[in-house]
């Protein structure tokens, strides 16, 4: 009995001091919860230590500044407001948290606008969370009540309804976030104002997975931007998106629309190497329908895979600028696009395709920039690539209104090859003739004037005109301000030239070469000289020649001195 006693006594004392070593565990927990403090976040906490149990209440703050912060506004314009939350939780201390883990439960209340918290969920309470700590590492489940919004009166109608938003957020030991996901089962909104329009917006079982195999970093978000910027270094991220159903409908007395989408799936992964982005993308949408003015569109099997790489990092910073409303100059544009193309970015479209009544449509593509150095952005066309085919049915001609004998000179002249009941048209585009060539046989540019039977818009050709005496214009101003011609003619004008030898160039228009444009400066004389160019049996180019100031710089050449 004396030994049974004392085993008694041994356990009962490893029990409470288990039970005490776990709560040891939770105040390290919260004294790091509370190191989160920051100009944009308050923590308070309070704990009541038992011995089975540690109760804990919570106060956080989210500060007006943090709005500033991440929308951008001065504190002028900044009408928000401080919103303060409290979670209350409960915390088992007992020894069996060595085997199933550390286990707390609790709820989360918006105690500074207790009215609209109300309004939105029925009470001060607004979700319901479960924390369990295994080792090092952290799980929580979050369970939101469920949402309705009413709105009634005389300018709009509004109702909405979000069933409860299931959260799991998954840290390693460094309380670094390594896994997120959230679902919903339904959301629904209807809207209609006092002019009769109506909006109509609907999603069954939303489900989104995140899974970072670079951990994101989560500690004190002092400045919002610096803190994306940290994330987007770090990206490695695996997203996934599975969603049963999503409607949108908006009805006025112009229109009717409505778009349709059945299982739908997204799978995406995004990493930064080197200050490079990498991102591919699949989706699938099994159903679609769409209806606009009465024209209906049913497509199914819709699928999309594309690859893009050499993304430059800082273009974020482009972004977060225009989200935080900054305004964005077309200096900023041009610098941003700069950048972009000077990384020689790759997009390659593995696959969009689709059926139509079980006909198909598919298109793949390889396109973008390599071994432009960003300094001439007028060799850029020359660094550019593109290649790739489009196979669709024979009755998608149909579809978009191309009649027979259209359909007949598409087929004659090479645009499109027969596959049985498809057609093919395989486009490469050539540097050299800055144009696109299907099927090696037709430039894109001819498609209309040789294909189709439609002459150039003579509108195009007056500004074709026009290009050439932009050109010669600038060769002349460039001559009298510096009393030289630079070496190279790109230097001088901001046109796109293409280089045919020493100081001979090509003016492309319309993707032709209908002029050719060198200088003379020695010691007899100073001229600019025209010639025709390589497409100069084109229409569009015998156009042009038909202009009276034209054919006078082709007659003989522009004497500067």
């Amino acid at each position: 009995m004396r030994k049974i006693i004392i085993a008694l006594v041994v356990l009962v004392a490893v029990f409470i001091g288990g039970s005490y070593y776990f709560s040891g565990l939770v105040s390290e927990r919260y004294e790091a919860f509370e190191s989160l403090n920051s100009k944009n976040l308050s923590i308070k906490s309070e704990q009541t230590r038992g011995i089975f149990s540690t109760k804990n209440k919570s106060e956080i703050t989210i500060k007006k500044e943090m709005f500033s912060d991440i929308l951008g506004l001065s504190e002028e314009e900044n009408d928000f407001e401080d919103i303060t939350f409290e979670i209350d939780s409960t915390t088992s201390n007992s020894l069996f948290s060595a085997i199933s883990g550390l286990e707390t439960t609790g709820s989360v209340k918006l105690v500074s606008h207790k009215d609209i918290a109300k309004n939105l969920f029925g009470g001060d309470e607004i979700a319901t969370f479960k924390t369990i700590v295994s080792g090092k590492n952290t799980t929580t489940n979050i369970k939101t009540n469920e949402l309705n919004f009413v709105l009634n009166d005389s300018d709009e109608d509004v109702k909405a309804n979000l069933k409860p938003v299931k959260i799991t957020v998954k840290l390693n030991e460094n309380q670094d976030l390594t896994y997120a996901d959230y679902s919903v089962e339904s959301a629904t909104f209807h809207g209609k104002d006092k002019d009769g329009t109506e909006a109509e917006f609907a999603i069954e079982n939303y489900f989104e997975s995140l899974e970072y195999n670079n951990p994101l970093k989560i500690g004190a978000i002092n400045d919002f931007k610096s803190y994306i910027k940290s994330a987007i270094k770090d990206m490695d991220i695996k997203d996934v998106v599975e969603l049963k159903k999503l409607k949108i409908a908006i009805k006025d007395a112009q229109d009717d629309t409505k778009i349709d989408l059945g299982d739908i799936k997204i799978y995406s992964l995004s990493k930064n190497v080197d200050e490079n982005l990498s991102i591919a993308m699949k989706l699938d949408i099994n159903d679609i329908y769409l209806l606009s003015k009465g024209e209906e569109i049913k497509l199914n099997k819709f699928n999309y895979d594309l690859v893009a790489q050499n993304i430059p990092a800082k273009i974020y910073d482009f972004f977060l600028d225009a989200y935080s409303g900054k305004d964005i100059s077309e200096q900023a544009l041009i610098e941003i696009a700069m950048l972009v193309v000077s990384n020689n970015p790759v997009v390659k479209i593995e696959d969009i395709s689709f059926y139509k009544d079980d006909k198909l449509f598919r298109l793949n593509a390889d396109l973008g920039v390599s071994g432009f150095d960003g300094k001439n952005i007028f060799a850029l066309p020359q660094k550019a690539f593109l290649s790739g085919s489009v196979k669709f049915d024979k009755s998608f001609l149909d579809e978009i209104k191309v009649d027979k004998d259209a359909a007949k000179k598409l087929l004659d002249s090479g645009v499109v090859i027969e596959d049985g009941e498809n057609f093919i048209s395989n486009f490469k585009f050539d540097p050299n003739l800055m144009d696109v060539i299907m099927n090696d046989k037709v430039r894109l540019s001819e498609l209309e004037s040789h294909v189709l039977g439609v002459n150039q818009n003579a509108d195009d050709a007056y500004m074709g005109a026009n290009y050439l005496y932009t050109l010669v214009s600038d060769l002349s101003a460039f001559y009298t301000s510096q009393g030289k011609f630079d070496e190279k003619i790109t230097n001088m004008t901001n046109l796109p030239l293409l280089e045919i030898s020493h100081n001979k160039f090509a003016l492309i228009t319309s993707g032709m070469s209908c002029f050719e444009i060198s200088t003379i400066d020695d010691v007899n004389s100073t001229e600019i000289i025209v010639e025709v160019g390589a497409d100069k049996h084109e229409e569009f180019c015998q156009e042009m020649y038909k202009d009276s100031e034209v054919s006078k710089l082709l007659e003989k050449p522009l004497k500067l001195r």
